[in-house]
């Protein structure tokens, strides 16, 4: 009986055939999956510049003040506002539920406990208070993200640039006049801020996020105003540094924080 011989070379080579069509039935695969993804990619981009949006986070913040007193009244809290504020302290006021008169802020928990046991030392009221926003989002509908994130994040930028000098010059480590010169500098930044965010704001005109920030803007710039010219002290400083921590409160408030 005869042996069959194999033809292994033959074997070899429609095994390879078939190897061939496995790999041209994958790559026909691949390529699929790849033009789908292209089309996908096509598809979100054509949406994002018809529909532009810029998501900005707000990171939270605490902020350490002095309360001196608590009134049921709003014209008790500014008559002893006033007195504080002659004595060379904040004078603000806040109200959540009663008005708050507060002498300072301070960027420290340790700094405002430590004028606060002084106050109590001298048979003064003085408590801490905390002021704490938490995170925040907004949604702008223009999609310019970089410019936006840098402006909702000027106001508390601003806030601790202005804590940090009422601290600095209360320990003579900075001048009125160079304080002044901070201002002019914030003044000229809030200028620029406003001029771009106006244009936004006629191309974005139902866009209420955007015409809020510019009252929000404007708000800071009295702020900066107040410290502008003339002489400065330590009496100036203090109000100011309240006045914006309430600004930045608004802005936290009104934008909604989330937990």
């Amino acid at each position: 009986m005869q042996r069959k011989v194999y033809d292994y070379s033959a074997y070899s080579y429609a095994r390879k055939k078939r190897n061939n069509v496995k790999k041209r039935t994958r790559y026909e695969t691949m390529r699929f999956i790849a033009v789908a993804l292209i089309c996908l990619l096509v598809g979100v981009l054509l949406y994002t510049n018809l529909h532009k949006s810029s998501k900005i986070t707000l990171v939270a913040k605490k902020y350490y003040a002095v309360e001196v007193g608590s009134y049921a009244s709003e014209s008790t809290a500014l008559y002893f506002a006033s007195t504080i504020k002659k004595r060379g302290g904040a004078g603000g006021i806040f109200y959540d539920g009663s008005y708050r008169v507060f002498a300072s802020v301070y960027l420290s928990k340790e700094d405002a406990q430590s004028v606060a046991q002084k106050m109590l030392d001298s048979d003064l009221n003085g408590k801490m208070y905390v002021f704490e926003f938490k995170k925040t989002k907004i949604d702008f509908s223009d999609g310019k993200t970089l410019f936006l994130k840098e402006l909702a994040n000027s106001f508390t930028a601003f806030l601790e640039l202005l804590l940090a000098a009422s601290l600095d010059y209360d320990m003579d480590s900075i001048s009125g006049s160079e304080i002044m010169q901070m201002m002019d500098n914030t003044l000229n930044d809030i200028e620029a801020y406003y001029e771009k965010l106006t244009k936004l704001v006629d191309d974005e005109a139902k866009d209420t996020a955007l015409h809020k920030m510019q009252d929000f803007l404007l708000e800071q710039k009295t702020v900066a105003s107040q410290l502008k010219g003339g002489t400065l002290d330590g009496s100036d400083v203090k109000p100011a540094c309240f006045d914006m921590l309430l600004v930045c409160e608004r802005l936290y408030s009104y934008y909604g924080g989330e937990e």
